[in-house]
């Protein structure tokens, strides 16, 4: 099984005053003391520290000890874990590939090694991984059962990941993430009752599992039940800052956050908010979140602004497109200035000795030819015509502009041709009669 393979880096990013500061501390922390204990007591200390669920300490005291004993297994494979349970995968694996280097057995570490790539996504490499010789060594066969389902649901195979989930609570009935997985597969499958059985027995059974909670709040969100999201959101966070698991503390302040707003409470999402700035502040659902406060604030300025970094940082977020309320007018006008050129480009060709296309009288033909005995009048015709550039103009910016390669003038020949095209050999033959490519339009 292949341990070693380190995910694509990111580019550096810039450092603000206050995180240099942070970073001064923590090295301040780092070299104070660092040889007034050996790394025995440092690394008994750090334990100590993790069973107290004060992972900060921990991280300093193992850093500390990594500084005298950079060969120290022990301390690298629990500085791993703690990374991942702060929401630091790539920090884990780093530890993780060192420790393995370092020599540590291999086998005793796939469970450390599946949770760190579930977290960064590599669902289709843990697939892989499992199914190869020695892939489940180290493993009950819950855990790999567990894992594959997992692995699967993030695939979007909800239907095989729930079989993996029923074979794991066959053999461990009390198995929390077991149930969870299966809630979730069953979710996903649109059996919203069934999932919501299997929560409730989960949450009956573990009423302390973060995710369970994280789970039962995202439905109720998506139900608009936001006074039960809200609940089960609080009740994610306290269990995920005990377990701790940061991820799941950071997806449920950001759907307490969302219900929040839901229901205009902005004395209480504001507080949310700034709880998941502190910790998360460049994710680009916390820039949403943040913009959205401001909006219900009326700080449009600042929505504004929170919505560009949004989109900056992740352009095919179209959640941040659909709000944008000031992105939204200037395509509308975008769309009107576009469509009028057209139109006009349609009469002016006939001075070239081409067929003049008036589409606003086709569009008018074609809605009177459906009610004769009413017939529409070239302003109707018209109207429908600009509204369809619009609305082709939303289309492209909400939905495609992004997902387009190449420089705005590639993207936009791009979408013209696929707009000109569906012109050609759709619309001007099926509705307005006119023939492929125009060919049959009056002189």
């Amino acid at each position: 099984m292949n341990m070693t393979t380190a995910p694509e880096k990111t580019g550096p990013t810039s450092t603000g005053p206050a995180k240099r500061g942070s970073l001064v501390l923590l090295a301040l922390l780092l070299s104070v003391g660092a040889c007034d204990r050996d790394p025995a007591s440092r690394l008994e200390l750090a334990q100590q520290k993790v069973a107290d669920s004060d992972y900060v300490t921990a991280i300093i005291e193992l850093k500390n000890l990594l500084q005298s004993s950079p060969e120290n297994i022990e301390a690298r494979l629990l500085l791993a874990r703690v990374s991942l349970a702060l929401g630091d995968p790539l920090a884990a694996e780093k530890e993780l590939n060192v420790a393995l280097d370092l020599g540590t057995e291999a086998s005793a570490q796939t469970a450390l090694h599946y949770e760190i790539q579930l977290t960064l996504g590599g669902h289709a490499g843990i697939l892989e991984a499992l199914d190869l010789d020695g892939g489940t060594d180290g493993l009950s066969e819950t855990q790999a059962m567990e894992i594959r389902g997992l692995a699967l649901l993030g695939l979007g195979s909800s239907i095989e990941a729930e079989t993996f989930f029923r074979q794991a609570l066959a053999i461990d009935a009390d198995s929390a993430r077991a149930r969870w997985g299966l809630a979730g597969a069953l979710d996903r499958e649109g059996e919203t009752d069934a999932a919501q059985a299997e929560l409730q027995t989960l949450i009956t059974a573990h009423p302390g599992y973060s995710r369970g909670w994280a789970l039962n709040g995202h439905m109720a969100l998506r139900a608009g039940r936001l006074q039960g999201a809200v609940d089960s959101f609080r009740l994610a966070v306290q269990a995920a800052q005990k377990e701790p698991d940061r991820i799941v503390e950071m997806i449920s302040l950001a759907g307490l956050a969302d219900a929040q707003l839901g229901m205009q409470d902005i004395a209480g999402a504001e507080p949310t908010i700034g709880r998941l700035r502190s910790f998360a502040g460049a994710m680009p659902i916390t820039r949403l979140l943040v913009a959205r406060l401001a909006y219900a604030k009326q700080d449009y300025i600042g929505a504004a602004s929170e919505l560009e970094r949004a989109l900056n940082s992740n352009p095919g977020d179209i959640r941040a497109d659909k709000i944008s309320g000031e992105r939204f007018w200037k395509t509308v006008v975008a769309g009107l200035i576009a469509n009028y050129v057209m139109t006009m480009t349609g009469f002016w060709q006939s001075g070239l000795g081409l067929a003049a296309i008036d589409v606003g009288a086709m569009i008018t033909g074609s809605m009177t030819a459906a009610h004769p005995d009413a017939p529409y009048t070239l302003v109707a015709g018209n109207l429908a015509h600009f509204a369809n550039g619009v609305i082709l103009a939303l289309i492209w910016v909400a939905f495609l502009q992004k997902r387009v390669p190449g420089n705005w003038i590639v993207q936009g020949l791009v979408y013209a041709l696929i707009t000109q095209l569906a012109a050609w050999v759709i619309v001007a033959p099926l509705a307005f009669g006119a023939g492929f490519f125009f060919t049959n339009t009056p002189a």
